[in-house]
């Protein structure tokens, strides 16, 4: 997990805050990726479901 990745990046000369925020955004495109393709399908099936009849 990023988490413990990130502690990598704190070290005795101080906390690189740049490497954490590129790696957090790394780990995250995916995800959000995926949610933003997805979610065209996700409203058109929620839709289907709740139409009666």
């Amino acid at each position: 997990p990023v988490t413990v990745g990130a502690l990598a990046f704190i070290t005795s000369s101080g906390i690189q805050y740049g490497q954490i925020s590129a790696a957090i955004v790394l780990s995250i495109t995916p995800t959000l990726a995926l949610a933003l393709y997805a979610q065209r399908y996700l409203v058109e099936g929620l839709s289907l479901g709740a139409v009666k009849g």
